[in-house]
């Protein structure tokens, strides 16, 4: 199960040499078919800590890459060491692949890898002089491939490794008179279905001690029925080489999203360079944007990278370091970080960019079991994670480089369309807090809009309890591709219901990538939203969840959260006795006696909403009673006014109980 055959792996090993689609997030070379290339089978396995020790093909000869074919027993991060001799002082040479260069010490570097599916390792050695003397040198021709974490008992199999001679790498599948085109092979990333950031559904809480609490939650948003037309080579570098700017209806290979477009608000990364290692800043972090791509053809090959907004001239700003180096076109680039194909990555180098983090190299996908592309298919591009510190509000883009048809003969995928984007973004934020409030829903919700909910009444709160977030916990009956949800409050006096999305649009909200069982849903209360915790409710809606076209008909809503603080009740003002007079010496005439209307508080002969309004207002202090209002607000018959008359009347207005008094 863990070894393939001997052929097999000698297939592997001339299609890495050929092709050279490397999925270690490093700055490799590539090698052609023009590059004199020998392949040696190993099949030595490797557990953690384990070493392999080689020699290069030809050690008379410098080299210009070493491709190592592995394969894993267990799905998760691999991470590895190369090291290998020179033939000058100080002799041997360690490979950082986090900075894409040779130092004296290096730690790992870490690939994605799959159970039982192949996958390469390219060092770039080109930079090196391996042009050894046998008799004289101390290490020719050696090297060491390590295992420095595999999992928890985890091991890897190198199938082969493969080292070239010679000089220059070449992009071989795509056309020569492609513009623009932003593609490139090198360390571009090979799997894109799935996110290595975080995913839509975690959270954590942090009970502060200090009356605070800081909630952080993953969250998604998503936008449907988007059209949009991507057309491969028509960068905006493109028309920036012809002195102008893309028109509306001029093709483009990317789209650009404002993040208030999937209705994501607040603070969105620093402000400023002096912000970045503020851990305790309360903020929005963006993880990942998944596109649904759909195409006329069936497509077996498909690249595309990504880009957002950063702060100005950090070390994030590729853009920035571009103008820097007066490269054409970039007079007044800047603010933005975008990955780059190795040709054009290259290129910037060449000019003189100085680029202070790893530059993404994008992705690469082509058809497998595991992902079968075809003519609709979803791909994800996550925010590296060296940029993510310096994000703030702004765009975020995606990007289409290049594709291939699913055809008999080599044909160019000229354009594709994007239907759907989810924007995945974690938010932190701190809340005053006291306590959590718990309740047992047990409520079946069926697709398409049902919902279901608490009173926040239920739950103990009152009107001076402040809600800071709410916790949903569902039981899910099936693996789900995408569950989309709603959640609304009610708001105000009025008592209207807000819903949670952009124009009002409650069923934006998305979890990617569920499994059967319990899941949780976090939500943050925003900014300038004023719950009426006396009188309202929280409640969650289920839209839609499916998987390979099978819908789930419901889920169920099994219990709700409020993590919340208590206020101290106002305290009523003293009362000052009136000075002690003689009584008249005549009988004051008698007042009629007053008989109660029970509920009806503003005394219009009827008893509503307006109501339990004007005995709320007096209760605060800012309204006054009449007599008579004060004799028919008190329905527990205790002699006085108070919020439980308040809620006594609420009940009898929505039905829950049938007469007043109580």
């Amino acid at each position: 199960m863990f070894s393939k055959t001997m052929t097999n792996r000698m297939k592997a090993a001339a299609i890495a040499a050929l092709m050279c689609v490397s999925v270690a997030a490093t700055s490799v070379s590539v090698m052609t078919n023009s590059l004199p290339v020998d392949a040696v089978s190993i099949g030595e396995t490797l557990k953690v800590k384990g070493v392999y020790r080689g020699t290069t093909v030809d050690i008379g000869t410098n080299l210009d890459a070493i491709t190592f074919t592995l394969v894993a027993d267990y799905t998760g991060n691999f991470s590895y060491g190369f090291g290998i001799g020179i033939t000058k002082d100080p002799y041997w040479k360690e490979w950082d692949g986090s900075k894409g260069k040779w130092v004296a010490e290096a730690p790992g570097t870490d690939v994605a890898v799959v159970e039982g599916e192949e996958f390469t390792v390219t060092i770039d050695t080109s930079s090196l002089d391996l042009k050894y003397d046998p008799a004289s040198s101390q290490y020719p021709g050696e090297y060491e491939f390590r295992n420095y974490y595999s999992g928890t008992g985890g091991k890897v199999e190198i199938i082969s490794a493969v080292s070239g001679k010679g000089s220059g790498s070449t992009k071989p599948t795509d056309p020569d008179d492609d513009p623009g085109s932003s593609g490139g092979s090198g360390s571009a990333i090979t799997d894109g279905s799935t996110s290595k950031n975080k995913k839509s559904g975690d959270w954590s809480f942090k009970d502060n001690k200090d009356g605070t609490g800081t909630m952080t939650a993953t969250q998604a948003r998503q936008l449907g029925d988007l059209g949009y037309v991507l057309t491969a080579g028509y960068d905006e570098d493109y028309y920036a080489a012809e002195g102008e700017a893309p028109g509306e209806d001029d093709p483009i290979n990317s789209h650009k999203f404002s993040y208030s477009d999937f209705g994501v608000s607040g603070s969105i990364g620093p402000k400023t360079m002096d912000d970045v290692a503020d851990e305790d800043r309360d903020n929005i972090t963006i993880e990942s944007l998944e596109a649904t791509i759909t195409s006329d053809v069936p497509i077996k090959r498909f690249m595309y990278g990504g880009g957002l907004n950063v702060l100005n001239e950090s070390p994030a700003d590729v853009e920035s370091a571009k103008r820097i180096a007066g490269m054409e076109g970039k007079d007044n680039a800047g603010y933005w970080y975008n990955d780059m194909g190795e040709e054009k990555l290259e290129e910037a180098i060449d000019a003189g960019a100085e680029f202070e983090i790893e530059v993404g190299q994008g992705y690469d996908v082509e058809a497998s079991t595991k992902n079968p592309l075809g003519e609709y298919f979803n791909v994800i591009w996550d925010v590296p994670q060296q940029v993510q510190p310096y994000v703030n509000s702004g765009q975020i883009s995606f990007q289409f480089w290049y594709g291939e048809e699913d055809a008999e003969e080599y044909t160019a995928l000229e354009e594709v369309t994007m239907e759907e984007a989810v924007l995945t973004y974690t938010e932190k934020k701190t809340f005053d807090y006291t306590d959590t409030a718990s309740a047992d829903v047990d409520a079946t919700l069926e697709a398409g809009g049902d919902m279901a909910g608490v009173a926040y009444a239920d739950l103990g709160l009152d009107a001076n309890s402040k809600v800071g977030a709410v916790v949903f916990t569902l039981d899910v009956g099936s693996d789900l591709d995408k569950l989309v949800y709603g959640i609304g409050t009610s708001v105000g006096d009025d008592f209207q219901m807000w819903a949670d999305g952009e124009g009002g649009d409650k069923w934006n909200c998305v979890l990617t990538d569920v499994k059967a069982g319990t899941v949780e849903i976090c939500w943050i209360v925003p900014n300038g939203v004023d719950i009426n915790e006396q009188y309202g409710n929280i409640q969650l809606g289920y839209w839609y969840g499916g998987k390979d076209g099978d819908e789930l008909d419901e889920i169920t809503l099994e219990s709700v959260d409020v993590y919340y603080a208590q206020e101290e009740a106002p305290t009523e003002p003293p009362t000052t006795e009136p000075p002690t007079t003689e009584p008249p010496t005549t009988e004051p005439p008698t007042e009629p006696a007053l008989e109660a209307d029970y509920g009806d508080v503003d005394c219009n002969g009827k008893v509503d909403i307006l109501d339990i309004i004007v005995l709320n207002r007096n209760l605060l202090g800012t309204g006054e009673l009449t007599k008579q209002g004060q004799l028919n607000a008190d329905v527990d018959l205790d002699k006085k006014p108070s919020a439980k008359d308040s809620l006594s009347i609420l009940k009898y207005i929505v039905k829950l109980i049938d007469k007043l008094p109580v």
